[in-house]
């Protein structure tokens, strides 16, 4: 947006960055008394199968609860009944896992001290024992107790049964029918193991994961390492050996289990504690955790006082098979530009540009408008486009203005349209008829609303809206930042003030990206033209914003640039942030970081591998899009051959 005030100070604030200690366990995430976790995903439902907990351990049933979020929990039946449905065991029925092989689901357990596997065509059961005897019963070979079985099917489909209780774990490689053995016997030492060996694959690295102690203990924790083989040798890591260990109310927290969330780098353990306030090692519940790792894989401490999801989190619904936000490389390799070029009657519109790389850019349809204002303004600009979590709907939303009616700025700025446009769609090529929302008319004088945004607020399962608006709020009249929340863009709540600086200084073209990265201390970032072009951290949308950095250290200030575009270059997984050069009217720059919560590592993209396209490029949004949507966009509105090669 053209800068409203022509010669500014920098705003420049220190925030302390604080997070209250949580002093209240989470509440489980299944009903009564319940132990030693499997976590899975099949399809698009989590299972989990724990043990029941009774008196001595003295269990004899298995139940299987789902769901479709990892934060809504439902008890769907009892899977077998060792004391019904087994011949060779009537107790002591512990640590069951499941797994799938051909559309036939594998349930491994033990009972009696002895391991078993039965069967079924739904991961709900019911399973009938496959072999009418135990799978494993320790004899001199093996060098632990055949308790705690847990399966794990590598990449090249070999599958392996590891279990064991006592001074090491075992392994035997899983013939086809996944219910027979092949070879030896296999022992793994790991560093005070004790039981609940869990085994499972990262960017090609093999995890290990098991619990010391005993189950009585409130010291009983988890520790780690890795290895190159599926059996070992395994290493003790050397960093957080130890990570999940009793903290103020939660102890006794191990015998866990691991999930990743599909198409993500996302993952989450299902572990037991003693139940709260006065369980024990025969009353225990099951509870959720985040696992999270840092830039050498290293598993970082978890803490049990705090919750996986905070109260009203969407949690991880998986569509598609992948989680929401997943894997933007893997996903969605592509890009979408939408934006407007000039200040004339075609160029205060809306225009596509597409890329394959986020550096090399074709306009749509011949640099001509794809989308006309009919109302209003009849012309918009600095738009925004937004993707739903489930990724079947798409809104752009714009600014209603039309510098090239001839009013000029004062009058945009100070009587304009206080209504955004918004058009929606549900495949990006066909779009509804735009509509006018007023969404700045109830704020006291207001003179605009503009430079629309929007993101999804995962804890509250809306869009959060935000715009500019030039207001006299507390005697000084200056651009301040707004928001309003709508589940639908058609409905909003009443604008409500979101940003705002001391002293005359105004705020602009706002941007928020959630940064989905376990390494970074903010789950947010955010760029604002506030005098300068600030970035800003936090972990709650509405909550409390650090201030980053700024741009002075490029040589850029508030007189130079504006509109930021934010956005991640899913080839390099590097962040862009696109910088609108309003003073020089040059269209826009490129920057690109590792880590965007740290603008000292912002630095200008190489010129030469840069091309824009044919069109100016001015105020708008980018949006990553899959391979199947880029060449939807193409069918229907041809792109203009790049000017240069793409970059290597």
């Amino acid at each position: 947006m053209h800068r409203l005030v022509s010669s500014i100070i920098a705003f420049a604030a220190t925030a302390l960055f604080s997070v209250q200690a949580q002093d209240v366990a989470p509440a489980p995430a299944l009903e009564g008394f319940t132990a030693d976790p499997s976590i899975r995903v099949f399809g698009d439902t989590y299972y989990l199968y724990p043990t029941s907990d009774k008196p001595n351990w003295m269990t004899t049933d298995f139940s299987v609860w789902s769901s479709k979020d990892l934060v809504k929990w439902k008890k769907e039946r009892v899977v077998l009944d060792v004391a019904n449905d087994v011949k060779w065991a009537n107790i002591k029925a512990w640590a069951p896992d499941a797994i799938e092989r051909n559309g036939t689901y594998y349930f491994y357990f033990s009972a009696d001290h002895k391991i078993g596997v039965a069967t079924a065509k739904s991961p709900r059961g019911p399973f009938v024992d496959a072999l009418g005897a135990p799978l494993l019963v320790r004899s001199s070979t093996m060098t632990t107790n055949t308790i705690d079985p847990y399966p794990f099917i590598d990449d090249d489909g070999q599958a392996y049964l590891y279990w064991g209780n006592g001074i090491e774990a075992n392994a035997y490689k899983l013939k086809p029918d996944m219910v027979s053995v092949e070879g030896e016997v296999h022992r793994i030492p790991m560093k005070d193991f004790r039981e609940g060996v869990v085994v499972f694959k990262r960017q090609g690295k093999y995890y290990f994961m098991w619990s010391i102690d005993d189950a009585r203990s409130p010291h009983y924790r988890v520790g780690w390492g890795t290895a190159d083989s599926p059996l070992g040798a395994v290493k003790a890591a050397t960093k957080n050996f130890i990570v999940l260990q009793k903290n103020g109310a939660a102890v006794g927290t191990a015998h866990h289990s691991v999930v990743q969330v599909p198409g993500t780098d996302r993952w989450y353990v299902a572990y037991h504690r003693h139940a709260i306030p006065d369980g024990n090692g025969y009353q225990r519940q099951t509870v959720l955790a985040k696992m999270s790792f840092d830039a050498d894989g290293n598993i970082l401490p978890m803490d049990p006082m705090q919750p996986a999801f905070q109260p009203g989190d969407v949690g991880e619904p998986i569509v598609d098979g992948k989680g929401l936000n997943g894997d933007v490389s893997a996903d969605r390799p592509n890009y979408l530009l939408v934006h407007f070029t000039s200040e004339t009657a075609d160029g205060e519109q809306i225009h596509f540009a597409t890329s394959r790389d986020g550096y090399l850019w074709s306009d749509l349809n011949g640099s001509k408008p794809i989308l006309r204002s009919t109302m209003g303004e009849r012309g918009v600009r600095d738009p925004a486009i937004v993707r739903s979590p489930r990724g079947d709907k798409f809104w752009i939303l714009a600014t209603d203005l039309r510098i090239a009616n001839g009013k000029g700025w004062q009058a945009a700025m100070h009587e304009g349209s206080t209504k955004l446009m918004i058009w929606e769609s549900t495949n990006l090529v066909d779009w509804s008829a735009p509509r006018l929302v007023d969404v700045a008319g109830a704020i006291p004088d207001a003179g605009c609303a503009w430079a629309p945004e929007a993101i999804y607020d995962e804890r509250s399962g809306d869009y959060l809206v935000y715009w500019a608006t030039i207001s006299p709020a507390g005697g000084v009249t200056k651009p301040r930042i707004y928001y309003s929340r709508t589940r639908d863009f058609v409905r909003f709540t009443p604008a409500t003030l979101y940003i705002d600086r001391p002293g005359a200084h105004g705020l602009i073209d706002t941007q928020i990206v959630k940064i989905d990265d376990p390494r970074s201390r903010y789950r947010y970032v955010r760029a604002s033209g506030d005098g300068q072009l600030t970035l800003e951290g936090a972990n709650e949308l509405l909550g409390q914003w650090d201030i980053l950095g700024d741009l002075r250290p490029l040589g850029l200030t508030g007189k130079d640039v504006e509109g930021p575009i934010l956005f991640r270059i899913a080839q390099t997984g590097e962040w862009a942030m696109w910088v609108d050069q309003y003073a020089r009217k040059a269209g826009y720059l490129a920057l690109t970081s590792d880590d965007l919560t740290r603008p000292e590592r912002l630095r200008r993209a190489d010129p030469a591998r840069i091309d824009h396209g044919h069109s100016k490029k001015r105020h708008g949004a980018i949006l990553n899009i899959s391979s199947d949507e880029y060449r939807r966009l193409l069918a229907r509105w041809p792109a203009a051959a790049p000017r240069t090669a793409s970059p290597p």
